[in-house]
């Protein structure tokens, strides 16, 4: 007689699901980004669901879906810089669902898209929350933090562009 356990067990080699998706129309999405299904695109066998960044402030949502480096580089242009590339919008990307105790690499907002600059200066295991474009910043409420840092950024000097011109890198463990 076989027993199954349906305990996941996290540390040094916790998983996550791997998902591919479609980016939505009107949007694009770089490797870092705290992504949302917002609906699926009809295809042969089953429907592929459609992302973009995160667009609420403070979103406590549930999962946690982040957009994934690929392993190699986009045949788009392979002068591309994996983490960097910019997916747009029909373009398919790799995102994960992150269970609780996973560490991910992370966009930080730049300061000048944020309420106040000093939300994109970030210490070690400060509460994080999403921004309206992917990125995370420093969660204002006590209860908004879907994420905690794993090291100190300061990006409350970034501005400009959208993606990863000016945002930053940053670890973070989802809570």
């Amino acid at each position: 007689m076989s027993t199954h356990s349906e305990t996941l067990i996290l540390g040094k080699n916790a998983q996550y699901t791997c998902l591919e998706g479609e980016v939505a129309s009107g949007a694009t999405v770089f490797p870092g980004m705290l992504v949302e299904e917002t609906g699926t695109t009809p295809t042969t066998g089953e429907d592929t669901p459609t992302v973009q960044p995160v667009s609420t402030v403070e979103d406590a949502h549930s999962p946690v879906l982040v957009a994934l480096t690929p392993d190699t580089p986009p045949h788009a242009n392979d002068a591309d810089i994996p983490r960097q590339h910019e997916y747009d919008a029909g373009e398919h990307i790799e995102y994960a669902q992150v269970y609780a105790g996973e560490i991910q690499n992370l966009l930080v907002a730049n300061g000048a898209d944020l309420a106040t600059a000093s939300e994109a200066n970030i210490s070690y295991d400060d509460a994080l929350a999403t921004n309206d474009d992917g990125a995370v910043k420093n969660a204002t409420g006590t209860d908004d933090g879907i994420l905690r840092a794993r090291e100190a950024v300061d990006n409350s000097g970034g501005s400009g562009s959208d993606g990863p011109g000016d945002m930053a890198r940053i670890r973070g463990l989802v809570i």
